[in-house]
């Protein structure tokens, strides 16, 4: 749904305003965050019925790995 006129020239104006430069430093942020997963989450996942999720958490086939993730 479109907004109004004077709506976006106030939605506009705002965002103008808030639009700043910011930096982020991602040295060494996957190991920080390499939280295990808890067996019955991932259980759970794996029965998921979205077939995207369920596929992400199935135990690897036989004669495949998990990937580096796991």
């Amino acid at each position: 749904m479109p907004l109004s006129g004077n709506l976006q020239s106030i939605w506009m104006q705002s965002k103008r305003e808030h639009v700043a430069q910011v930096a982020y430093n991602i040295q060494g942020w996957l190991d920080k965050n390499k939280d295990p997963i808890q067996e019955c989450v991932v259980q759970l996942m794996a029965e998921a019925k979205e077939p995207l999720v369920s596929l992400f958490f199935k135990e690897p086939e036989e004669g495949r790995q998990r990937s580096a993730l796991n």
